[in-house]
């Protein structure tokens, strides 16, 4: 099945990056705003690959940019997913710690019972726990692995161009 994957054509594969880009950010902001799971820092962080990711696939569907420049970019970019993704599974699973600072949108206490119901209302989320896993996998361990393998795909495509000496269209 995977196999049929690579004999798709290039822009199909685009368009598959695309729609599941659209889908991983829906799927992160239902979560945040209808389930009421709120993101950690590196969280947000894990959502910037995939807004620059459907820039780069309207601009290649749209042939603004040559398309070789393009898949390119998007390699890189499923590269940088994985490795953002990657080291906040790390920071889950202790395997090292990332420290994160605590910012609000309230700049002035007036007085100290302001600043305690603010810190009453206000959610503490930590990198370092997961706090939504599916079939026990945690969204980041998700995210690594589908990223990884985006950049596979995106890798094969990029070697059959450059062995098959076809400009990739």
């Amino acid at each position: 099945m995977l196999s049929n994957l690579f004999y798709l054509e290039h822009k199909k594969i685009i368009i598959l990056i695309f729609l599941y880009s659209i889908f991983a950010l829906l799927f992160a902001f239902y979560f945040q705003y209808v389930e009421n799971y709120p993101p950690c820092e590196l969280c947000l962080f894990q959502r910037i690959p995939y807004f620059f990711s459907i820039i780069v696939c309207i601009l290649y569907l749209t042939n603004i940019f040559k398309n070789l420049f393009m898949v390119i970019l998007l390699q890189i970019n499923f590269l940088v997913s994985f490795v953002i993704s990657g080291f906040h599974y790390g920071v889950e699973e202790k395997f090292w710690v990332y420290k994160s600072g605590c910012t609000n949108n309230f700049n002035d206490f007036e007085n100290i019972d302001q600043l305690r119901i603010f810190l009453e209302k206000a959610q503490i989320i930590k990198c370092d726990e997961v706090i939504l896993s599916i079939f026990g996998v945690s969204m980041a361990a998700g995210n690594m692995l589908i990223s990884l393998s985006v950049f596979i795909i995106l890798s094969v495509i990029l070697y059959k161009g450059y062995a098959n000496e076809k400009r990739i269209v």
